[in-house]
């Protein structure tokens, strides 16, 4: 796959390297069906099926004849030469070599193709001659092609093989089924061309990934820092494939973080229980204390009323004859008045105080909104986009087809 991958780079660089006088003669159709031909001829090439690639390539070339796309033709035909020693092959693989020299002397794949010529002609003299091969029709060929790891692809429901898959078919409408560990499985249409080799690109999609999250009600689920959904039964979260943070907080509860790495087409279920923060007990804490002082004022309150109430009887007799007893009895009451009635009171302005300290502590103590984790969610997409970015080289690795140009994905 990676060396799929790299041989694509060598798509458009024939006609990107091309002067722009070349590829402007060009009618905008040609230029797009070469385009699409030599990018098969990459694929074949890079699968080891030069005749494909040959037929994709003198597709390509006999549309924008371009010095880049001899190059790698001849290369294709030089291949094929050496698996099958056809001097048909050899005899094309030399003419298109010096057909390169001649139009770029100074071409960046010039040392190479003086090389392969230094290799080839000697071949050429030494191998026996052939009676002119009697003109055959070209093969009708589909190349479907799937950038997924693991990807299996079958054409009319015959045996799946791996991308790219090069089948010769009947002209005509045929069906492909392309599938993957973890993707959908895609079934595409494709039309075969008499005489020619169509590529046909698939860009699987993930199946569906969810996770299921149990929570306290009224909690607050987020994800990779991002709020999802409150906490109830259960929540369903759906997600990409890969690494994510599971985060969930409620007021007065510690806050919960969990890695979760799902793959694809994994449903997973986490179970999350949360416990009451310190500041949350101490806030409890206050309020208990705040009600047990309300009630201890209340009752120094009630015998500070008492105590009053006997100095006030008191002083209702004064004009009767008491004893000297009862003034004494009088000063106690005022006595234990005073007292009970201080006492009252800072049980009071304590009971205010405790709850006013846990009231704030209670509105205070909310959950810090989690944030993203660092790098954020992963994703294990490994298959690389059908939408590539394009970059110049100075030259291709030697020996390998067409121009120096570089595919990224």
């Amino acid at each position: 796959m990676k060396a799929s991958r790299a041989w694509l780079g060598l798509l458009l660089g024939a006609v990107l390297l091309a002067p722009a006088s070349r590829v402007a003669a060009a009618e905008p159709a040609d230029l797009e069906r070469a385009k699409a031909s030599f990018k098969a001829g990459a694929n074949a090439y890079a699968a080891g099926d030069y005749l494909a690639a040959i037929q994709a390539l003198e597709a390509a070339y006999a549309l924008t004849p371009l010095p880049a796309i001899a190059f790698s033709l001849a290369q294709a035909e030089r291949k094929q030469y050496a698996a099958h020693r056809e001097r048909e092959h050899l005899q094309r693989a030399v003419e298109l070599f010096q057909a390169y020299l001649d139009r770029e002397p100074n071409g960046a794949r010039r040392n190479d193709a003086r090389l392969a010529l230094s290799e080839l002609r000697p071949q050429l003299v030494t191998s026996p001659t052939e009676s002119a091969p009697k003109p055959q029709a070209r093969p009708t060929r589909l190349m479907i092609v799937s950038d997924t790891t693991g990807a299996s692809i079958s054409l009319d429901g015959g045996a799946p093989g791996a991308s790219p898959l090069i089948r010769e078919v009947a002209p005509g409408r045929h069906l492909a089924r392309v599938r993957a560990p973890g993707y959908r499985e895609i079934e595409r249409e494709v039309t075969a061309v008499a005489g020619e080799l169509i590529l046909s690109e698939v860009r699987l999609v993930e199946s569906p990934t969810s996770l299921f999250v149990y929570a306290p009600e009224g909690a607050e689920i987020y994800v990779d820092g991002v709020y999802i959904a409150k906490g109830g039964p259960v929540a369903t979260i759906p997600l990409s494939s890969g690494r994510h943070q599971l985060s969930v907080g409620k007021a007065g509860k510690q806050l919960v973080r969990r890695d979760v790495r799902l793959r694809r087409g994994q449903t997973k279920t986490e179970y999350v229980t949360l416990e009451t923060t310190t500041q949350r007990k101490l806030s409890q804490g206050l309020f208990i204390g705040s009600g047990t002082a309300l009630g201890v004022g209340i009752v120094l309150s009630a015998f500070a009323i008492r105590s009053e109430n006997k100095a006030e009887e008191f002083l209702r007799e004064r004009h009767q004859a008491y004893r000297p007893g009862d003034l004494v009895s009088y000063n106690a009451s005022i006595t234990e008045r005073n007292r009970f009635r201080t006492a009252a009171a800072i049980h009071f302005v304590g009971a205010a105080s405790a709850f006013v300290t846990g009231l704030f502590l209670r509105e205070l103590d909310r959950p810090i909104t989690p944030g993203a984790p660092a790098g954020g969610g992963g994703s294990d997409r490994d298959s690389a986009r059908l939408e590539p970015r394009w970059g110049l080289v100075p030259v291709a690795p030697s020996g390998e087809p067409g121009a120096s140009f570089s595919l990224h994905f």
